[in-house]
């Protein structure tokens, strides 16, 4: 390699090092959302050694404009690098921003491998639009296993946008607003140059807990639907996934679906009647709550919300404040509606979610107005109490005031976990982890109680190695085996856990039903660390 090759590749290396050094780092959720236009993948007929889906993770640093300035590979099948790599530099993206700014961005993309693109058996012109009444571009998405927005909308010849807002979104209930008639044709124009006639009726996948996107047109009475469901791993064309991006930029989808700067101007030109006492704005409202800023919040107050609305999924906006631990807002919505219409139970769950949020002053707030630490949810299945999401906020304060009300320490959620459980289990690291567990079983919690499983809190000591001897001290075995023959001391895995256990009196002889002791699971699992301190362990117990 001559001197001017090796100036030239240093001089390049150094730029792209700079230019990350000098770039602000934004998340894979951000990545997504400042996606445009068509995203290539890498199309193979037979992938040697991979499995579908398999991506190529990138490096990548977006200049202030959008454009790619460097793409390096750094995970993935080697033998597609350069091939991620050029279609990486041909992405543009929404300009990333920074204090409102447009800056250059340091981000990890990545591209995918699929198989090839398929189409319908015969093509199909596309048809030309002789009625424009009768053109109707419509998107929907559904939910799935977690919180993906569960919307649809439609999009008119004449330029009217017709959105209903379902789950999972700010702005919930039916919606409406309007595009200029360019808007129109340049939306109409992604499905021509898609040849979206021509596409398969649907590219449906077999994997769960994600959302099905279908999109649809209908032009003087010809109609043609595409269903996508992880339609890329069914060789679903790159151009579809472009297209459905395209449509909620045009549509304007994001000003619903999330907060922006146009989503409380749309809704005063539509006229929305923020007092209207009906389910849809009660819905409405209990979702800005939950979704929204404090600034959007109070907009809507200032415009008379009705205070008392529930979400779709039986979340109150009493309850949606709680949660966010705003005092001043659950005081609000308290003195704004009538607080003798508020049920029981959405006082308990308020409740419940402000002992979680670990503000003190807002649970003697709603204690105060009536609140009952041992009442009952809307919804019979669920076993969760106020007590157990006082000691899920790890403050020792929460947990007494709850304790003051004498709920049932002994309460036990869906899989049996109890609250001592709940506590070792699911509280912050920097819990009050003795001076919680010393008011719980003064309380009478019993640290004998076992979940579904057959385990004891003792098992879930292995979150909190402190917990241990406190559990042991009041009664608790460490010792106990679960339904599947597993002690505490084969389960934990951290060093100060083993070490903690020992120290309580856990037995490292004791055996599983395959007969190994602690060491020798640890040993056959992989876990050397942990079988060489209880091997040290036992070897110096036994010469004792």
């Amino acid at each position: 390699m001559n001197s001017l090759v090796i100036l030239a590749l240093l001089l390049f290396t150094g730029a792209a090092a700079f230019a990350q050094q000098t770039a602000a780092q934004f998340s894979p959720t951000e990545v997504w959302q400042h996606r445009t236009g068509i995203i290539r993948l890498i199309h193979v007929k037979s992938p040697p050694r991979l499995m579908l889906n398999d991506t190529v993770t990138l490096d990548v640093v977006v200049g202030p404009d959008g454009h790619v300035e460097a793409a390096r590979a750094i995970a993935g099948p080697q033998e597609f690098y350069s091939d991620a790599e050029a279609i990486e530099h041909d992405r543009v993206f929404k300009p990333f921003q920074a204090n409102g700014n447009p800056v250059r961005a340091s981000i990890e993309d990545y591209v995918t491998i699929a198989p090839p693109e398929e189409w319908s058996a015969e093509r199909v012109p596309f048809p030309t639009v002789r009625n424009w009444k009768s053109l109707r571009m419509t998107l929907s998405r559904s939910s799935c296993f977690g919180s993906c927005p569960d919307y649809s909308v439609e999009v008119r010849g004449d330029g009217s946008v017709l959105y209903h807002g379902k789950a999972f979104v700010l702005i919930t209930g039916d919606h409406q607003s309007a595009i200029s008639r360019r808007a129109v044709l340049n939306l109409l124009k992604s499905f021509r140059s898609l040849d979206y006639f021509s596409l398969k009726n649907a590219y449906q996948a077999s994997v769960t807990d994600i959302p099905t996107v279908t999109t649809s047109i209908q032009i003087d009475g010809q109609v043609k639907t595409v269903t996508d469901h992880d339609g890329y791993a069914v060789g679903m064309p790159d151009a579809v996934l472009g297209m459905e991006l395209t449509f909620d930029e045009v549509s304007g989808t994001a000003k619903w679906t999330k907060e922006t700067e146009e989503t409380w101007p749309a809704l005063l030109a539509e006229h929305w009647n923020f007092r209207a006492k009906t389910d849809a704005n009660r819905q409405l409202f209990a979702s800005v709550v939950q979704r929204g800023s404090p600034e959007l919040i109070q907009r809507f107050l200032s415009a008379g919300a009705p205070a008392l609305g529930m979400t779709k999924d039986g979340q109150s906006a009493l309850e949606s404040a709680a949660a966010k631990g705003d005092l001043r807002l659950v005081r609000e919505l308290l003195d704004s509606g009538d607080n003798n219409a508020i049920a029981p139970s959405v006082l308990f769950q308020s409740l419940r979610a402000a002992a979680q949020s670990g503000n003190l002053q807002l649970v003697r707030l709603l204690l105060d107005r009536g609140a009952d630490v041992n009442g009952s949810p809307a919804d019979a299945r669920d076993l969760r109490t106020v007590l157990m999401s006082a000691v899920e906020s790890g403050k020792v304060s929460i947990v007494k005031e709850i304790l003051l009300h004498h709920p049932n320490a002994n309460a036990t959620s869906y899989n049996g976990e109890t609250v001592l459980m709940t506590f070792l289990e699911r509280s912050p690291e920097n819990s009050d982890t003795e001076e919680i567990l010393n008011a719980l079983i003064a309380a009478d919690a019993d640290v004998q109680a076992t979940d579904e499983q057959g385990k004891n809190a003792v098992f879930a000591a292995c979150h909190k190695p402190k917990a241990i001897a406190i559990l042991v001290r009041a009664g608790a075995d460490p010792n106990a085996k679960d339904l599947g023959g597993q002690t505490a001391l084969m389960s934990c895995i951290g060093r100060e856990a083993i070490v903690a256990l020992l120290a309580a009196g856990a037995n490292p002889f004791l055996q599983n039903r395959y007969g190994e002791t602690a060491a020798e699971e640890a040993r056959k699992a992989g876990l050397n660390d942990k079988a060489d301190l209880l091997d040290a362990f036992t070897k110096q117990h036994s010469s004792e």
